[in-house]
């Protein structure tokens, strides 16, 4: 499922044409397709052929990283976050990929903070609310957590900011509102119970 904190770690660039002259046209599609089984090898492949400018290289990395987390190698994650943010630094996407497979691994969480808090201080975006809400679950920091998904929830209703600030609250004791998102965000998204358990946070246990 591609879902709303996964979107943060896509960007819109195009490898364009000049990529497309260093790298057959199936390479960097096969990069490209988050349908590919073989993404990881097609983007390293893409990655390793060199004659990419940094920004194509930049964008290879996005996709590449974004291929990592789907397959829960979050250790090769971390290393094309990082490895992004040397060519791409002080961006929103850089920071949020580093501070999302960090937490999805959840290992060096005082790495990911800071790089949430950086990409909170450039946007204000409610997805970013999302991320360091389940960062803040990670960490079992559960008042804050609650506050970042419902800073989230003042745009709109979604599944993830709900169920994570369902948890949230559960954790804190209040039952009754914090089974109340879980069953409306549900209710939205049948799959989020999931996709927060293969990310390591599940609601307790009564």
């Amino acid at each position: 499922m591609r879902n709303l904190i996964l979107t943060l770690l896509v960007s819109s660039a195009a490898l364009g044409a000049a990529s497309a002259r260093a790298q057959s046209p199936e390479v960097v599609e096969g990069c490209r397709d988050h349908l590919n089984p073989d993404r990881v090898a097609a983007c390293t492949r893409l990655i390793d052929g060199g004659n990419l400018d940094d920004g194509q290289l930049a964008q290879a990395l996005d996709w590449r990283l974004t291929a990592r987390i789907d397959a829960k190698d979050y250790v090769g994650a971390i290393a094309d976050a990082d490895r992004y943010a040397t060519l791409q630094p002080d961006t929103v996407l850089s920071h949020v990929m580093r501070c999302m497979t960090r937490a999805f691994a959840g290992r060096e969480l005082e790495v990911a903070d800071r790089a949430c808090e950086a990409a909170l201080a450039l946007s204000k975006d409610p997805a970013l609310y999302t991320a360091r809400g389940f960062l803040r679950l990670k960490q079992g920091r559960n008042a804050e957590a609650w506050f970042d998904f419902d800073q989230a929830l003042r745009e709109g209703t979604a599944d993830q900011p709900l169920y994570g600030r369902g948890i949230a609250s559960l954790r804190l004791g209040r039952t009754p509102e914090g089974q109340a998102d879980l069953v409306a965000a549900l209710q939205i998204e049948p799959g989020v119970a999931q996709t927060f358990a293969d990310w390591g946070i599940r609601p307790p246990s009564p």
